[in-house]
C-alpha cells in the first residue's frame, strides 16, 4: 500500500473533494499525507493588498485553512507544504524528494493549480511525475466499490490495473476497450466491417485476461466509438466510482495523458480517474 501521499491544491473550494478523498485514503492506508499550495508568479506586494488579506506566513495560512477543512488531523500524519514556482516542476520534484507513492489532486479550472488537469499543464506534470495520479472529481462516501479499467491492452495498462487491484482490494474491476474504423465513411458494408473489428477486439481482450490471471474483471465491455464518450456514458449507467488507465498506449485510449483523447476523457468523464505512470515494454 502507498506510505506517503501528496496533495496538489489551491485551497479553494473547488479542492474540497480531492482533499476529503486524500485524507480518507491517507487514514485508511495510514499513509503521510503531504498537502503541497504552490503559489505562483511573483510576489505581490503587501501594500498592494486590503489589510485582511495581508498574510505575513503564507505557510501558517496555507495550514490554517487544511486544519479547518479537515475538521480534525490528530489522526493523520499530516504536512503542509507552501512553495513558490512552475506547478508541474515543483510537484514532480517535491514527489522524488518525499517519495510520494501517489499524486492527488482536484478540477479547479480558474485557480492556481487549475491547469493541471485540464489545460496545457497536464503533460509536463504526468510526463515526470513517477507516481500514479488520482484525480478526485466526485466528493467521496466511503472508499471505491466499483473501478473500470480502460484498457489498450498495452503493458501500461495491464500495470495500472495491477495496481489499482492492489490498491483498492475491496473494489469491482470491470475491463473497457474502445476500438474504432479508420475511413469506415468509405466503407461499402460499415456494420459487417464494426462487427469484424469486434470480433478481433473481443479476442484481444480474451488475450489480454489469459495473459493477466492475477487482476479478476467482473465485467468486459468491448464496445465501438469515442472513448470519452463511451466512459462517459457506462460510469453514469453502472454507477462506477473511477476509471482506471494508463499513460500511454496504442489505439481506443490511445496516448492517454500525452494526446487529445487524454484531455477529452478527463474533460468528460464525470468520475474520478486513476492514472499510472508509463511503463516500458
Amino acid at each position: 500500500m502507498p506510505r506517503t501521499l501528496m496533495l496538489a491544491t489551491d485551497l479553494g473550494h473547488r479542492s474540497d473533494r480531492a482533499l476529503d478523498r486524500a485524507a480518507t485514503l491517507a487514514r485508511a492506508w495510514q499513509a503521510r499525507l503531504l498537502v503541497v499550495h504552490v503559489l505562483e508568479g511573483g510576489t505581490q506586494r503587501r501594500a498592494d493588498l486590503p489589510s485582511w488579506r495581508r498574510v505575513s506566513d503564507p505557510l501558517t495560512a496555507a495550514r490554517r485553512r487544511v486544519q479547518r477543512d479537515l475538521g480534525t488531523t490528530q489522526d493523520l500524519a499530516l504536512e503542509v507544504i507552501v512553495e513558490r514556482g512552475d506547478p508541474d516542476t515543483l510537484l514532480a520534484d517535491l514527489a522524488v524528494q518525499y517519495q510520494v507513492d501517489l499524486l492527488v489532486c482536484g478540477v479547479a479550472r480558474d485557480e492556481a493549480l487549475g491547469r493541471l488537469l485540464l489545460g496545457s499543464t497536464v503533460e509536463g506534470v504526468v510526463k515526470r511525475l513517477p507516481a500514479p495520479l488520482l484525480v478526485v472529481k466526485r466528493r467521496p462516501h466511503g472508499d471505491y466499490r466499483r473501478l473500470v479499467v480502460a484498457s489498450d491492452f498495452t503493458p501500461s495498462a495491464r500495470a495500472a490495473a495491477a495496481v489499482a487491484a492492489t490498491w483498492w482490494p475491496q473494489a469491482q474491476l470491470d475491463l473497457f476497450h474502445a476500438f474504432s474504423l479508420p475511413f469506415q465513411g468509405l466503407l461499402d458494408d460499415k456494420t459487417r466491417a464494426i462487427e469484424q473489428a469486434r470480433l478481433r477486439a473481443m479476442d484481444e481482450c480474451r488475450r489480454f485476461l489469459e495473459e493477466a490471471p492475477e487482476v479478476r474483471y467482473a465485467n468486459t465491455y468491448c464496445e465501438h466509438g469515442e472513448p470519452a464518450a463511451l466512459l462517459s456514458d457506462l460510469v453514469e449507467a453502472r454507477e462506477v466510482d473511477a476509471v482506471v488507465v494508463g499513460t500511454e498506449g496504442r489505439r481506443g485510449l490511445a496516448g492517454m495523458v500525452l494526446g487529445s483523447v487524454a484531455q477529452r476523457v478527463l474533460d468528460r468523464v464525470p468520475v474520478d480517474v486513476f492514472v499510472a505512470p508509463r511503463v516500458d515494454a
